[in-house]
């Protein structure tokens, strides 16, 4: 395959000889004329010098860059401030600045211009917010036969040769089937990993939601860090072996679903207690009680969602689901509970349904309400509200039903 680079920095051009490695024809270029070169690179541990000659890889301008198949869009976006972390963190954070994007952009737009019919795939790597894409897409009109879409690698400096070759997964966020078969074709080329196909507002949210979380788990592990140093008998390297052995609950895929707050005996109990050890122990930044005040603030956000919908439909108002979690009798901690009270203290009048909670399992409600699906069990999954209900469902698993609308949490508006 044919392929492009435009923007040959520190991760763009190590991407570019992996590429070509694969045995891709690949051409590179940037507006720099310095880095029109691989004698610039700094090594650290990127074995640039070793792999280019030795493969399909030159440098070329813009024209030639651009008449490829695919072209990728390695472009930097530093803070607009120039806020990079070697400083405090501004209060309110600090937007990218997208001007050098924009300006690599137009000049792609004007090469391709000069080479009209010739269909091609335009796939910007660089990191950006929801909606960027999109709105860039809008302002600079570019010609028919090129296929924009967002690709961002996940690769970390000093590996970004081994994290291209072999990541974790390739992200593919494209606007039209074209560009989107072509970058699958184009990332199952490079390795065997899974590719992961959707909107481009989705992929710059995943992309830039990978990085933060990354960050959480950095303060997690800093905050038990500072306890550990508090604590006697106590080795923060020791807690993380341990907590790095449960690959079933920690370090995996669960309970990485939006939803209501965690619950059950344990959890808020468990960070309510650490949270008053914090306060005894002056902690630098307390983690723990955070987490709980997130709890109660998204609880309070999705009780407005709810109340809006009772207000403008003027319907009863039925909790579906009590439980602290799906398919189970227990209201021990429950985050539905919390959500009823919050409910109540806006001055509505909820009413509950649970079939496995003893109690509250007297129904269904047979008359048009709005339902709030609080606890997924299976058993609720069939229920079908009467004609003009509506449903707001925080989990999205309620199957649409004809004459009942469902809010999806979750789910935004179409883009457009």
């Amino acid at each position: 395959m044919r392929v492009g680079f435009v923007g040959l920095g520190t991760f763009g051009l190590p991407m570019a000889v992996a590429v070509a490695s694969r045995g891709h024809r690949v051409r590179g270029y940037d507006s720099l004329p310095s880095r029109m070169a691989l004698d610039w690179y700094p090594r650290g541990g990127e074995p640039l010098d070793a792999i280019a000659p030795r493969c399909d890889f030159a440098f070329a301008p813009l024209d030639a860059v651009v008449d490829a198949q695919v072209v990728f869009v390695t472009v930097q976006t530093p803070s607009r401030d120039g806020y990079a972390g070697t400083t405090p963190f501004p209060p309110g954070g600090v937007d990218y600045d997208l001007q050098p994007l924009r300006r690599a952009l137009a000049q792609v737009r004007d090469a391709v211009a000069r080479q009209p019919g010739a269909e091609r795939v335009l796939a910007v790597v660089s990191t950006i917010l929801p909606g960027t894409l999109r709105r860039l897409a809008r302002e600079l009109d570019f010609p028919s036969g090129v296929s924009l879409a967002h690709a961002p690698a996940f690769a970390a400096v000093g590996r970004f040769i081994a994290d291209t070759l072999a990541p974790e997964f390739a992200l593919v966020g494209a606007f039209d089937q074209r560009g989107a078969r072509e970058l699958e074709l184009f990332f199952r080329s490079m390795s065997d990993a899974p590719v992961f196909v959707t909107t481009p507002e989705n992929a710059e949210l995943i992309k830039t939601s990978y990085n933060g979380f990354i960050g959480l788990k950095i303060g997690f592990a800093n905050a038990l860090m500072e306890l550990a140093h508090k604590l006697p008998g106590c080795d923060v390297d020791t807690v993380a072996d341990c907590l790095s052995l449960a690959t079933g609950r920690l370090a995996s895929a669960r309970y990485l679903r939006g939803g209501l707050g965690d619950g059950g005996g344990c959890h808020p109990k468990e960070n309510a207690a650490l949270a008053s050890l914090a306060a005894r122990l002056e902690l630098s930044f307390d983690p723990f009680g955070a987490n709980m005040a997130s709890r109660d603030r998204q609880n309070a956000w999705l009780a407005g969602v709810i109340e809006d919908e009772v207000r403008r439909s003027a319907l009863p108002l039925w909790i579906l689901g009590t439980a602290f979690k799906a398919n189970v009798a227990s209201e021990f901690g429950s985050a539905a509970l919390l959500l009823m009270g919050e409910l109540e203290r806006r001055g509505l009048r909820p009413r509950a349904y649970d079939p496995l909670v003893a109690g509250r399992d007297a129904g269904p409600p047979r008359e048009a309400a709005v339902f709030v699906l609080a606890a997924p069990h299976d058993a609720l999954l069939g229920f079908r509200p009467a004609h003009g209900s509506v449903v707001v469902d925080p989990w999205r698993r309620f199957p649409p039903q004809a004459g009942v609308r469902i809010v999806a949490i979750g789910r935004g508006p179409a883009a457009s």
